[in-house]
């Protein structure tokens, strides 16, 4: 694992090799904050579905 240069250590502490997968930055943050908070997988999934609906229809409504 390498680290990204420049910010705090803790969340540069990210692989390169997810970042390069294309695996989002928000998905990653995601499954640290829950793993952090030892959270349930079945709790996970419910709340990630929750947030995915919430973030598709904010998206859908706003123009990059």
């Amino acid at each position: 694992m390498k680290e990204i240069e420049g910010g705090d250590n803790e969340v540069n502490n990210v692989a390169v090799s997810d970042l390069k997968s294309g695996k989002s930055i928000v998905a990653w943050c995601y499954d640290d904050l829950m793993a952090k908070n030892g959270v349930r997988e079945s709790t996970k999934r419910t709340l990630g579905g929750q947030l995915a609906k919430r973030m598709l229809q904010h998206l859908a409504t706003t123009q990059m």
